[in-house]
């Protein structure tokens, strides 16, 4: 009965304090919000493409979760596994764990997230400011790409060329629009405020609250030039995780009475 007990405790303390990584298979969520804008972006002058500012959203294929995820990298693109529905597996660690990532980028990211993310989106995932929704991927963008030492979507690695204002889609997937300078600007000012919160801790100057998120990093399994790392805000635990951390606290449990 000692032995029994002692290794539950053991295992209880190990899930205590152990980080459990574990797998999903993640697929696009035909049911996302198009965005209201998409933006030219230049990196690396002479560089020229469009993108959708608003994150990806996705739905874990095992447990039907809702995410919504934004991609750190450019220029890499999801798998056809990953859009067309069979889905693709993916490493998912908490931020402070990632690999990917410098000391500077995860305090950047985690401030952004803190002060932004539940200004532009709700609870369930789901867009609640498109214009702060579209520009927040700009946003990662910015902080996980441009190697200068200021942040600014003005100029340097990563910057906007022009904004686009989405007005429809073809059936063929094209988009319908106009260019527009007001937008442009607005977006650029609006980030400009963002990243001297950030660089300066001086949110409450511009009204935003701290909000604490749990942030984690998405790399699909293999790390091929066919995969894309994402970051979103973290969910629930596994049911196997919990099922570890159960037994830990029954061995303490256990332990407790045996004193007794």
């Amino acid at each position: 009965m000692k032995t029994t007990i002692k290794s539950v405790l053991v295992l209880g303390i190990a899930a205590l304090c152990s980080t459990s990584v574990y797998a999903e298979r993640l697929i696009s969520d035909p049911g996302a919000t198009l965005p209201a804008f998409c933006f030219q972006l230049s990196r690396d002058v002479g560089s020229n493409s469009l993108h959708l500012g608003d994150g990806i959203q996705v739905k874990d294929v095992d447990t039907n979760d809702a995410y919504r995820l934004f991609c750190t990298d450019l220029y890499t693109h999801v798998s056809d596994d990953y859009s067309n529905g069979a889905g693709q597996v993916y490493n998912p660690v908490a931020l402070s764990d990632s690999m990917f990532h410098t000391d500077v980028q995860k305090v950047q990211l985690q401030s952004l997230f803190d002060h932004v993310y539940t200004k532009a989106f709700n609870a369930d995932y789901s867009v609640k400011d498109s214009a702060y929704a579209n520009i927040f991927q700009l946003a990662v963008w910015e902080i996980a790409n441009d190697t200068a030492s200021n942040l600014s979507l003005r100029d340097g690695d990563v910057a906007i060329a022009k904004a686009y204002v989405i007005t429809g889609q073809s059936s063929s997937g094209g988009l319908y629009g106009y260019w527009d300078s007001g937008v442009y600007n607005t977006v650029l000012n609006t980030l400009d405020s963002w990243f001297d919160a950030i660089i300066n801790d001086s949110w409450s100057d511009i009204g935003y609250a701290e909000d604490h998120v749990n942030l984690t990093v998405y790399m699909a399994e293999g790390g091929t030039s066919a995969s894309q790392t994402f970051i979103g805000v973290a969910v629930a635990p596994e049911p196997a995780t919990m099922l570890i951390l159960g037994l830990g606290i029954a061995g303490l449990g256990l332990a407790r009475k045996r004193r007794k």
